[in-house]
């Protein structure tokens, strides 16, 4: 996938707010499902990732730079990373639950209508892979009470920022939980902010574009104006995310490459799978460092990168 910002009509937003805001009065039915109007339901979320997206970001760029400068210093915005790390977790996983909600409200009898089954089902099977992923650790941290743990990946000058799902890999043993992280030669894994903040943006942006195209094919949509909507914010966070180096973990280099990359008069091109190389693409040392906590019962731990039976 691979898109191209400012739009003509929509700016830096999706497409599917334009589309949102002008769905005839007549397709409507978000007040009997008790939801917001689709136009404000979309955009409400989708600035709350966009804007977690920059924060995060920003923290990752100020503390690669500070350790550039001077390798001796550690995180010193570690508690902030963690908290954003969930916030833009859940706010990608709320985004994408909104987007049903959205196709909801252009059905008034909801699951009972099998124009609507079938419209949930497309969008569910366009969106499956990301959805999964997001849904699984949000899940996790909701009811098996998982935590998200920052990590750093540090070698010379560069510095990855990471974090993984904490959970059992053993009775006692706490470290990255088997159901997120796939061990990749017989080494326990973690996930880059450097690649995932990327991401998390270029799929909300793949997940309007489905929820577009299901709203115009089951929606009358006006041929009026679409209202201006300030996009300073998105411009903001984009630009952050060109400037995050393009270094990878071990196991990161056999996924898809999600780039940000920014170019003359504010545009932008967000693509994935993208073929730009990273800086670090030869193998190399580096040096895994992790705050953690243990339990009363879970009296050990195994970090990232670390051999799992170590």
């Amino acid at each position: 996938m691979i898109y191209e910002y400012p739009k003509r009509d929509s700016g830096y937003f999706p497409e599917a707010l334009s589309i949102l805001t002008n769905i005839h009065d007549s397709c409507l039915f978000h007040e009997d499902h008790n939801l917001s109007h689709p136009g404000d339901l979309f955009l409400l979320t989708f600035n709350d990732v966009v804007e977690c997206a920059h924060r995060l970001a920003k923290i990752t760029n100020i503390e690669a730079k500070k350790y550039s400068t001077d390798p001796s210093k550690g995180l010193s915005e570690i508690d902030s990373i963690r908290i954003e790390i969930f916030n833009l977790l859940f706010y990608s996983s709320n985004f994408i639950e909104s987007c049903q909600s959205i196709i909801k409200s252009l059905f008034k009898d909801g699951a009972k209508d099998k124009k609507f089954v079938r419209a949930i089902r497309d969008f569910l099977d366009n969106t499956k892979a990301y959805r999964e992923h997001t849904s699984k650790i949000v899940n996790l941290i909701k009811h098996q009470h998982r935590r998200v743990r920052p990590f750093t990946f540090a070698w010379d000058r560069h510095i990855i920022i990471g974090y993984f799902i904490e959970g059992l890999l053993a009775p006692t043993v706490l470290g990255p939980d088997p159901q997120v992280h796939k061990p990749f030669n017989k080494l326990n894994t973690g996930i880059s902010i450097n690649r995932d903040i990327a991401y998390h943006v270029v799929n909300i942006y793949y997940a309007s574009a489905c929820l577009a195209s299901i709203v115009k094919k089951y929606a009358k949509i006006n041929s009026g104006a679409t209202p201006r909507v300030p996009g300073d914010h998105i411009v903001e966070c984009l630009s952050e995310l060109s400037n995050i180096p393009l270094l990878l973990l071990p196991d990161e280099f056999t996924k898809e490459m999600p780039v940000i990359s920014k170019h003359q008069d504010d545009k932008f091109i967000l693509e994935m799978p993208s073929k730009k190389k990273p800086i670090n693409d030869k193998p190399h040392s580096a040096s895994v460092a992790v705050n953690a906590k243990i339990g009363i019962a879970n009296r050990s731990f195994a970090p990232p990168y670390m051999p799992i039976n170590a």
